[in-house]
């Protein structure tokens, strides 16, 4: 019997993007709290098979938990992390997500690599896009931003 999705994450008709952050907490005890949140949000979308990411948001990742975080991961296991990623839907930027990214930025006046981020949960056919970093509940180019950890 599927387990029931957790209240107030995803709808689990919709496919959901994540940004970066929500990877990061994953492995971030310095934030048990959000640690808990984000591991719970991953293990479900993987469960359902609606998970999806960028090359980006993986490099970004592999910095940031080998560089920036309080309890700075290992290589070798950051590495195998990236690995165990990899097995998700992954969404390869071209040229015209290029051109879509600059144009988002524009319109909807945006960091770049925030408009990445929507880009690439566009080619990826989500409808939600869990971070941290945009404004929840915003909807850009069709796509939900919800902060998982708001409250």
């Amino acid at each position: 019997m599927a387990k029931e999705p957790l209240e107030g994450m995803i709808y689990m008709n919709d496919r959901a993007f994540l940004d970066t952050n929500i990877l990061v907490y994953c492995f971030d005890s310095s934030v048990p709290d959000k640690k808990k949140i984000a591991l719970d949000l991953v293990l479900e979308l993987w469960e359902w098979g609606k998970g999806v990411l960028s090359l980006q948001v993986l490099k970004e990742f592999f910095v940031t938990v080998t560089q920036k975080t309080v309890f700075k991961m290992e290589y070798e296991d950051a590495r195998r992390a990236v690995e165990d990623f990899l097995c998700w839907e992954i969404i390869y930027e071209d040229r015209d997500a290029l051109k879509m990214a600059i144009r988002v930025s524009r319109d909807y006046r945006i960091s770049f690599w925030d408009a990445n981020i929507i880009t690439c949960a566009s080619l990826g056919g989500c409808s939600i896009c869990y971070s941290e970093d945009l404004n929840d509940g915003q909807i850009i180019e069709g796509i939900k931003i919800i902060n998982p950890f708001r409250n």
